[in-house]
């Protein structure tokens, strides 16, 4: 059996309606990780690297409510 038969319920909109919000909540997942290991690792006070650190988080945390945003607002479209 194909890859491709396997994901043949979730083609099309539908499809996406299942996908994206797993996405979105992965990236909050990794995202609260991220920031736990942060605070007990100290990581934010050690300069250029504590910034890298905090552009990633703001980034991760962005776009994961990108995407959750944009799925909750076309919902009824991904039902159709």
């Amino acid at each position: 059996m194909s890859g491709r038969r396997l994901l043949l319920p979730l083609d099309g909109a539908a499809g996406g309606l299942v996908l994206a919000p797993g996405g979105g909540g992965a990236g909050l997942y990794l995202f609260a990780v991220d920031v736990l290991y942060d605070v007990q690792h100290g990581v934010r006070g050690k300069g250029a690297n504590g910034v890298v650190e905090l552009v990633i988080n703001v980034v991760t945390l962005a776009l994961s409510l990108f995407v959750l945003r944009w799925t909750w607002v076309r919902r009824d479209a991904l039902l159709a």
